[in-house]
């Protein structure tokens, strides 16, 4: 399929750089590693996919994947060898998304959109660095995508008020209809990017989510034809999140949490999440512990909502 990275995209210094980000991400002792190793099966790309394919993805699928790969431990294959696994099963036609925000989100250093590294884990570097692989210019919540829809995924991050407006990647995810996979990242949705599209889509309309977006930041970023620009938008207020208080509500038949070996898998198409969260916040539902969800912040600005 022509999938392939080539030989030279990792430079030496590269190649060291994301092994120690690997070994950073291998946080559990040498001991109990070696223990869940044993417990567990070993599993194959071919298995992985396997039970990816049991989870709908399929030609044309659009994926974006969230990973943990300090949770690979008993995977027999590499990165590299995944992410071709899958480009493959999507084809051409498809598309693979992944979350790209840099280690240090400081407005005081400027954003490559071409070189700054991903700190959202070793699978969302060694994607990063495919060949044309799109990203989206956003300090906070940047996204790298491959594929038929990679550039209306990508391309007007730099123009949205908030990390998850209707410009932003994680909105659009619902427009091309793609699914949710999480690969190591728990349960309950704890790790689900696009469940953070309802603050964006009620911030006019509700008081609560109104509130949480106080802050504003202003960053500079170097764009994919080397010019300086600036990007101002609204971030979120420190919080704390229970996603139990969402995931409890979802159609079991449409959330899919399951397993290979140790590894947690879900699944869920963006168009329901997002439409399901934002249906429930509009009944005071949501994932936030603090500030404390207060029924009176959720009566909206204007009836008509």
């Amino acid at each position: 399929m022509g999938w392939t990275v080539p030989h030279g995209i990792l430079c030496p210094l590269g190649i060291i750089m994301l092994e120690g980000l690997k070994n950073m991400l291998y946080k559990i002792s040498p001991t109990t590693l070696q223990w869940h190793k044993n417990l567990y099966p070993k599993y194959s790309t071919v298995d992985l996919i396997s039970m990816l394919k049991s989870l709908g993805i399929k030609k044309g699928s659009c994926l974006f994947i969230h990973s943990g790969w300090s949770q690979f431990y008993n995977f027999q294959g590499n990165p590299k060898e995944l992410i071709e696994a899958i480009l493959d099963e999507i084809g051409p036609e498809g598309t693979l998304a992944m979350p790209a925000f840099p280690f240090k989100q400081d407005p005081s250093v400027v954003f490559d959109v071409k070189k700054t590294p991903s700190g959202a884990g070793y699978l969302t570097e060694i994607l990063r660095r495919f060949p044309n692989v799109k990203r989206s210019i956003n300090l906070m919540h940047s996204v790298c995508a491959i594929g038929s829809q990679s550039d209306f995924l990508t391309k007007d991050h730099h123009h949205s008020i908030t990390p998850w407006d209707k410009n932003s990647p994680y909105y659009r995810l619902k427009e091309i209809d793609a699914l949710i996979l999480g690969l190591g990242v728990g349960k309950h949705l704890s790790t689900a990017t696009c469940l953070h599209c309802v603050e964006s889509l009620l911030k006019e309309k509700l008081p609560f989510f109104s509130n949480i977006f106080k802050s504003e930041i202003t960053y500079q970023y170097r764009d994919y034809d080397n010019n300086i620009n600036s990007h101002k938008m609204y971030v979120r207020i420190s919080s704390k999140l229970d996603t139990k208080k969402i995931s409890k509500y979802m159609d079991k038949k449409i959330f899919n949490e399951t397993k290979i070996s140790n590894l947690d898998i879900f699944s869920i198409p963006a168009r329901y999440l997002i439409d399901r969260t934002l249906e429930l916040a509009k009944q005071g539902i949501t994932m936030y512990v603090f500030p404390e969800p207060k029924k009176e912040l959720f009566i909206p600005f204007n009836q008509n909502i």
